[in-house]
């Protein structure tokens, strides 16, 4: 079975994802990813001080739940019940082989979804960021200029 998930990021950390997957902490306590896109962004934050756009980078997983719900990559969710999503701890690290979507989202959209905190934006957030993936013999890629 698949899970769609959604990692929330700055400019910096892009390359080294694309390159090597996610390295997650591997602490069930540690909340890295998520099923709902709003959730993956309100947790980003900005580099410096300046209005840049932060990055959503969108896995598709596979788990067999044969133990728990995500294993074997990942550990038992935090299930929100106000919205129906979930976080999850990184239990393995994430193949980049597993990146369908790096989405370049504008500051404007960060910053609104900043104002209502883990809920559900009226804005279609993926619609209106830009996806900047790129595939090659399944070697993820991406725009060099991140998609400016």
């Amino acid at each position: 079975m698949k899970i769609v998930l959604y990692h929330g990021t700055q400019e910096a950390e892009v390359p080294k994802i694309m390159q090597k997957g996610f390295k997650g902490h591997h602490d069930a306590q540690w909340y890295q990813l998520a099923t709902d896109f709003e959730s993956a962004l309100f947790h980003c934050s900005i580099a410096g001080n300046e209005p840049s756009p932060v990055y959503v980078i969108q896995f598709e997983v596979e788990i067999d739940n044969e133990l728990w719900e995500g294993y074997p990559i990942l550990w038992p969710p935090y299930k929100r019940d106000s919205n129906n999503s979930s976080w999850y701890s990184v239990c393995q690290d994430i193949p980049k082989e597993a990146i369908t979507a790096l989405y370049r989202v504008p500051y404007e959209l960060y910053c609104s979804q900043k104002s209502i905190g883990f809920s559900k934006n009226p804005i279609d957030l993926i619609a209106a960021s830009k996806n900047i993936l790129k595939r090659s013999a399944a070697e993820p890629t991406y725009d060099s200029n991140l998609g400016k």
